[in-house]
Order: C-alpha cells, then structure tokens, then sequence
C-alpha cells in the first residue's frame, strides 16, 4: 500500500502544471526575442508582432532581460527606434560559443 501513497505524492497537480507551462512558454519568448533583436534592427511594435504579443509585454521582457545582465540598446535607425544586442554582449556571446565547440 505504500507505493499507492508514494505515487500519489508524485502527482502534479493541475495549478502545478499551468505554472509549469506559462513558465516555459516565457523562457522560450525571452529565447526567440533575444533571436530577434540579434538578427536585425527591429522596433518593439514589429517584435510584439513576430512574437505574437503586446509592445508592453515586448518592453517589460526587454526590461527582464537587462536585469539579468543582457546588454539590450534603444537605438535610432532610420526615424525609428529599434533593439540591438550591445557589443560588449555580442563578444561575449561568442566567445562562449567558441569555449563549448572547443570543448567537444
């Protein structure tokens, strides 16, 4: 009977697993937002577009991502504002990428 009981403590519960999945649906659109700011000059209003959110939720993940030491700039293109990676980030980056294909 006591693995009946060891089992049922291994259950996750339904609020659990929203949690869970709300979790990992944000970490992926850090991941895809940091993708995008990296691959070309974009406004938040195009960014909340290619991601399928609002420019405010753009914003405060951008505001998240800094705080978490990303070097993200407002800067001026054209006449418009756009997201870059900062070069100091882009450095590191890379460097990081060269350190774990060495590494294998």
């Amino acid at each position: 009977m006591e693995g009946v009981e060891d089992a049922s403590a291994l259950e996750i519960t339904q609020e659990e697993k929203v949690r869970y999945e709300r979790t990992t649906a944000i970490s992926d659109r850090h991941a895809s937002l940091l993708e995008l700011i990296r691959d070309g000059d974009l406004s938040s209003k195009l960014l909340a577009e290619k991601l399928g959110v609002s420019e405010p939720t753009v914003n405060r993940d951008i505001e998240f991502l800094r705080s978490r030491g990303y070097e993200i700039n407002a800067v001026r293109v054209d006449s418009k504002w756009a997201y870059r990676i900062g070069d100091a980030m882009v450095v590191r980056e890379q460097s990081a990428s060269s350190n774990r294909e060495g590494a294998r």
